[in-house]
This record gives C-alpha cells, structure tokens and sequence, in this order.
C-alpha cells in the first residue's frame, strides 16, 4: 500500500471510530487492511530513520480479533477498499 494512501486511511479510520467505545464486530469493510490474508484496522504511523540515514515507514495495525498492535513496513500492507 502507498504511504499517502495509508494515511489518508488511518485519518478516516480515526474519525469513524471513537475509542475506546466502538464495535470491532462491526467494522465495515472499507476500513480493513490486510497482512497475510489476516484483518486489521489501520491504527497508526511512524517513521523513523536507519543508521544510512533513510526513511522507514511503519503501518501500524491493530489486529480485529486480537485487541494486538503488529508494526510492519506500509508496504506490506494490502487494502482492497
């Protein structure tokens, strides 16, 4: 998935869905981000720097079933919406 692409999905997934008192049974589709064929909600992003001096650029999901945070790079990420 595309940086911008990312982030514009975690603004809107921000303004759906107050925390801590949304459903997560009730997700709609155009919400969720795959990882290995596993659902989540994009939660956030970060970017950090390597010892090189390059950008990294991390998703972070959070899994639907497992109330879990999972880091991984934004391209890694799938999104069908």
């Amino acid at each position: 998935m595309e940086r911008n692409d990312y982030l514009k999905l975690c603004q809107k997934t921000a303004m759906k869905f107050t925390r801590p008192d949304w459903k997560k049974a009730e997700v709609d589709s155009e919400y969720i981000v795959h990882l290995g064929g596993r659902p989540y909600i994009a939660y956030g992003y970060e970017m950090t720097f390597s010892e090189t001096g390059y950008p990294n650029h991390t998703a972070i999901l959070e899994d639907i079933k497992s109330d879990t945070l999972v880091y991984v790079n934004v391209g890694k990420v799938d999104y069908n919406g």
